[in-house]
């Protein structure tokens, strides 16, 4: 089994894909986030055999992007019925359109080296970014292909939001009824798009009293079910997201919400005061225990709620995806 079958293996379940594009779909795009795979794809051990490849050799590695061919072959095959369609996004890691608001978003994952972070020389982890870049190049050039296959780098902005853009873009007959946008990807952030009726995410859902990875395609109806396992749907939806993590923060993208509130906690106060609400502005109506951190609470909501990142791009970045998804 390849590596990316591997890592992947958890991240969709073919029946459950098969059983939505059974209730009409005609069209499937699938959107994968190349950042969260090479994570997995990346082991110690990987990064360790291309540097010495590399040192020995000087010739540029294959790897990632002999799987990442392999991968989408795959996902062709499987879905070739439907008329595929593939989105890879990646981005620089630089998040622009955060950093503005906070310089503190993402700092402490940045203060964490990636040596560190992998347990290698730093030597080896400068090598080892140089041929990443090099496959993030690599990318555009042997996997733009027509009607079938786009890569999309938004550089210095993140790249989760691209599966929002284009759909809120209606790019790629993305927004017709018949086509079923499949997501996927690590990210909780990406949850919120569910929100869309035609949209669904493949997720792994660790359950801590079973001691097992449950394999999800989430919707809107049970999207948070990726935050807190025990969400009981009915109430609020994935539309929600962003208004639960600027309760309870994001301590991975170092974003503090509310002391001593976690998920169930955010889900129970959104459940509460907010299931009528999807925005938090300054006209947003506040119960007295949240009033003194509203302003809090609105600027964190503005660092994870898509549609308000995606309003911070430059009219150039979005015009480069209307252009790139003609």
């Amino acid at each position: 089994m390849s590596q990316f079958n591997k890592y992947l293996k958890y991240q969709i379940m073919y029946s459950d894909v098969y059983r939505e594009l059974s209730k009409g779909y005609k069209d499937i795009i699938i959107y994968i986030d190349v950042a969260g795979i090479s994570k997995g794809f990346y082991s110690t051990a990987t990064i360790r055999y291309e540097v010495a490849q590399y040192a020995n050799t000087q010739e540029l590695p294959t790897i990632f992007l002999q799987e990442m061919q392999g991968y989408l072959k795959l996902l062709y095959e499987k879905f070739k019925q439907y008329n595929p369609k593939f989105v890879l996004f990646h981005d620089l890691g630089q998040c622009q359109q955060n950093v503005a608001i906070s310089s503190d978003y993402k700092g402490d994952r940045r203060a964490a080296t990636s040596s560190q972070r992998f347990m290698v020389e730093e030597e080896q982890m400068r090598v080892f970014k140089l041929l990443k870049s090099y496959y993030y190049e690599s990318l555009t050039e042997k996997f733009q292909i027509p009607n079938y296959c786009y890569t999309v780098d938004l550089k210095e902005y993140e790249s989760d939001l691209t599966p929002q853009l284009i759909i809120r873009e209606g790019l790629l007959g993305s927004t017709n009824p018949t086509t079923l946008n499949l997501v996927m990807a690590l990210d909780k952030d990406l949850i919120q798009i569910c929100k869309f009726p035609n949209v669904r995410m493949a997720a792994s859902i660790y359950f801590k009293a079973k001691r097992r990875l449950d394999m999800k395609l989430l919707d809107n109806e049970n999207g948070l079910e990726y935050l807190y396992p025990k969400f009981k749907r009915g109430i609020l939806n994935s539309g929600h997201l962003p208004i639960i993590l600027a309760m309870s923060g994001d301590k991975a993208d170092s974003i503090y919400g509310l002391k001593n509130v976690g998920y169930a906690k955010a889900i129970k106060l959104a459940t509460q005061y907010f299931s009528d609400v999807y925005e938090f502005n300054s006209q947003t109506k506040w119960p007295i225990e949240l009033e003194p951190y509203k302003d809090l609470l609105i600027k964190n909501f503005k660092m994870v709620d898509f549609d308000s990142q995606i309003s911070r791009l430059s009219e150039q970045c979005k015009q480069s995806v209307r252009e790139l998804c003609v």
